[in-house]
């Protein structure tokens, strides 16, 4: 493995998903098709355009998160033990979690609890005794957005555990034969893909829904365990053969138009109607072709990127920065925003743009003023100074200041 010089690529990339986060989000209330879950839908200012926005990014965003979380906590380990990786991971993750569920969650949650009260009447009364209830720990309503530290929590913490019983039990000495097959194994570029895609679409059928879904709860089902432990594994095993990211760049033109084009294709199969979902076959297909689009732009994203941006650029250096804050705060403004439009005289085409325009001023405006070089952006990136020639990953990359 080769783990000199820092991959500038993967930090633009990790910008760039988080930008689309909020697109992503944005979509929602706009879709004119299928949904899995509850939302301040806006039934008046539909488009499927949305429904293909929204499937072809929700097709590859997280889980590429997970890899590229996977691949760098490899390098972690690598280059500085298991003991510090878990410090590491505590501070930049576990920390923010805990802050971030009595501080954001509720900001989250108002939206969306908004929505749930309205079918039953006056929401106002409801959302008070709501709140009352979740910060005096009787009610709750799942992590939201923030799943995605919850469920990272987990698969570091396997990790660690998976390393640690490696060196203590001496696995390297005690079955060297096999230990030393396994790192003499050449993975191919087009084993790699069939590889994941096989994996991907196996998992996907024990969703009970036509496509892998996210549940927010405090219990991690088992599908969704399994389903983005895959992506983190996958992370790990591109840290340990380097040798496909060469691959995917080669291949990154190819990929991303071929989980393009799969894209339409999914997003047609999903909205054929009640009686075609219910077909077990129907279903399994579609999800298998999802998988394969989901593997073709993770490995077409990180090709491009990683080709793209070989050097430090200022201004992405900046974004990357952003990035894990944009994540945090960017969904109640998303949401938010949505319900107060839904309801207004502004003109329907004009929604959605306006959405995504004030999603990101507020999201890195929050961020430059108030998180960037204070003891938020401390606890999230560590230390900022106003000059800087370095950026720093919070909870990918592993160049840190304690």
């Amino acid at each position: 493995m080769s783990v000199s010089g820092r991959l500038h690529g993967l930090d633009v990339l990790r910008g760039v998903a988080m930008i689309l986060g909020i697109v992503l989000h944005g979509t929602i209330a706009y879709k004119a098709g299928y949904h899995h879950g509850e939302w301040a839908f806006d039934k008046a200012n539909t488009s499927w355009f949305f429904d293909w926005l929204f499937l072809m990014i929700n097709s590859f965003r997280m889980q590429l998160f997970f890899l590229l979380a996977g691949f760098f906590a490899a390098l972690l380990i690598y280059k500085r033990g298991i003991k510090e990786f878990a410090v590491n991971r505590f501070k930049r993750i576990g920390l923010p979690f805990f802050i971030s569920y009595f501080t954001i969650l509720p900001l989250t949650l108002l939206p969306y609890q908004y929505v749930q009260f309205e079918k039953t009447g006056d929401p106002i009364p409801q959302l008070k005794q709501f709140f009352i209830d979740f910060f005096t720990f009787r009610a709750h309503s799942g992590v939201m957005h923030m799943w995605f530290l919850q469920q990272l929590l987990v698969f570091c913490a396997g990790a660690f555990l998976a390393v640690y019983l490696y060196e203590k039990l001496n696995i390297a000495e005690r079955f060297k034969r096999i230990v030393s097959w396994v790192k003499s194994v050449q993975v191919s570029f087009v084993n790699f893909i069939v590889f994941a895609i096989a994996g991907t679409g196996v998992i996907s059928l024990l969703f009970h829904a036509a496509l892998p879904f996210i549940w927010t709860g405090f219990i991690i089902p088992i599908p969704q365990l399994l389903y983005y432990g895959l992506f983190f594994a996958l992370g790990w095993v591109v840290f340990e053969r380097q040798n496909l990211l060469h691959a995917f760049s080669k291949n990154a033109a190819l990929t991303i138009s071929t989980g393009l084009a799969l894209s339409f294709v999914t997003v047609i199969m999903l909205n054929q109607g009640e009686e075609r979902l219910s077909s077990a076959t129907y279903v399994a297909a579609l999800k298998f072709l999802f998988g394969a689009q989901t593997v073709f732009f993770i490995a077409g994203a990180i090709g491009f990127f990683n080709k793209a941006f070989e050097s430090v650029n200022e201004f992405w250096k900046y974004i990357a920065d952003a990035a894990y804050w944009v994540y945090l705060i960017h969904m109640p403004v998303v949401m938010e925003t949505q319900l107060l439009l839904r309801d207004s005289d502004v003109p329907g085409a004009l929604r959605f743009p306006l959405v995504i325009v004030i999603g990101i001023i507020v999201s890195f405006g929050t961020y430059h003023l108030f998180v960037r070089y204070t003891w938020i952006g401390q606890l999230l990136n560590g230390m900022r100074a106003h000059k800087q020639t370095v950026a720093e990953d919070p909870i990918l990359n592993v160049q840190k200041n304690g």
